[in-house]
Parts: C-alpha cells; structure tokens; sequence
C-alpha cells in the first residue's frame, strides 16, 4: 500500500475510534495527548509521511481495534508495527 494512502487510512481509522488527528507545526515527535476530556493525536507537519504513519501506528497499535472494520492490509501493517515496536 501507498504511503499516502495508508496514512489516509490511519487517519481515518483513529477517527473512528473517537481520537481526533491534528497536524500541527512545531519541535515534537507527535503521538497521543489528552485535553480536558478529548483524546488528539498530534502529528508535525514539517515531519514526512513515514514518521506521521509511524507516530499514528505507535498509538493505534495500541488501541482496542475488537468490533472496528479494518482493512486486512491496515490491520497487518499495525500488527507487524505491534511486533516491532
């Protein structure tokens, strides 16, 4: 899958799951944050799209995904990012 592509899947599926995604400028790596009672996922903007699909896999791999449609080529690369990391 495309890097793009599955960055838009990732995107896509962290919304799902309630956790809004926010690319946002700045000296950080990214990840999960909690904000009064919302959960972001911050991604830097001036990062490539390896290290933002790296930061949303770090946070999503950990997530309860029981119940949640997952493409299997999305549900594969998180669970081999599971392993690795």
């Amino acid at each position: 899958m495309q890097k793009e592509k599955l960055l838009t899947h990732l995107t896509a599926l962290a919304e799902q799951l309630g956790l809004e995604v926010r690319e946002e400028k700045g000296d950080f790596k990214g990840g999960l944050c909690k904000v009064d009672d919302m959960n972001y996922i911050f991604l830097n903007r001036q990062h490539n799209t390896l290290q933002k699909i790296t930061v949303l896999a770090d946070v999503l791999s950990q997530q309860s995904l029981e119940g949640v449609f997952v493409l299997p080529a999305v549900r594969d690369f998180l669970n081999e990012h599971r392993k690795v990391g």
